[in-house]
């Protein structure tokens, strides 16, 4: 059954197929059993509400640097980029100006800055949660004087790196996580790209094992699995970055 971009363009997601479109999307089965996945082709979807223009006036604000990714832990709300500080907005108590390298943590509510502040040598562009752990992708290779290349996991009960994970990437970034049927899906431009690891240990699951090759232009950078999203029933994963082969199939972007 196809399944939609949201511009007017169905995929059908078995068999795979080829289209020209600016970002192409390539489909990676998750299981030997996939459950069909329901058709919602020329759907339009309702908004009860219309956003207002002003929808909040308590987040925090990043003088400089960037934003990548959120994630909500309860009533806290995660944010992680490139940043060295974060200031409260305008009439949140108690205000100021903090220090945060690359990963913020907020009342969702209030926009009160919490006092969570790992020390991270590098840019943060994934982020994934249980409910009692974060874990936490990038750019890095240190975390609170700890060395973890890429990907590192918070006890956010202590806000202290989880020494029993570690995922042992020797080279790369990640780009994104996503935690999937008790798996810790990760991707990248490290080794292999995208990799299944134990959120306990780090340990490569080899769970998925595609080689992913090519790049779409000289100056396009390294094959790089940039962003992916695995459909709620846990069976489907679909994937973008620079690439131009799956699995020895032609898979642009």
């Amino acid at each position: 059954m196809p399944w939609t971009t949201g511009i007017g363009e169905a995929f059908d997601l078995v068999p795979f197929s080829r289209h020209t479109v600016r970002r192409m999307l390539v489909a990676v089965g998750l299981s030997l059993a996939m459950a069909a996945v329901p058709s919602v082709a020329g759907a339009s979807i309702a908004l009860g509400v219309v956003v207002s223009a002003n929808p909040a006036n308590f987040t925090p604000n990043v003088a400089s640097g960037a934003v990548h990714k959120f994630v909500q832990v309860g009533g806290t709300m995660y944010a992680g980029g490139a940043f060295s500080s974060v200031s409260t907005a305008s009439g949140v108590s108690p205000g100021g100006t903090f220090t945060r390298s690359n990963l913020v943590a907020f009342n969702a509510t209030t926009g009160v800055i919490s006092s969570f502040a790992p020390s991270i040598n590098g840019e943060v562009w994934g982020l994934a949660s249980d409910g009692t752990s974060l874990w936490v992708g990038g750019t890095f290779t240190s975390v609170n004087g700890v060395a973890r290349r890429g990907l590192v996991k918070f006890n956010l009960s202590t806000g202290a790196v989880d020494p029993a994970f570690n995922a042992g990437f020797t080279s790369g970034k990640v780009d994104e996580l996503a935690l999937v049927n008790g798996r810790l899906i990760a991707s990248g431009t490290f080794t292999g790209r995208i990799r299944a690891v134990n959120p306990a240990t780090g340990a490569n699951t080899n769970y998925i094992n595609l080689a992913i090759t090519g790049t779409v232009a000289d100056n396009a950078g390294p094959t790089e699995v940039y962003r992916f999203a695995v459909n709620p029933a846990g069976t489907r994963l679909v994937g973008v970055g620079n690439f131009t082969s799956v699995g020895g199939q032609t898979r642009w972007r």
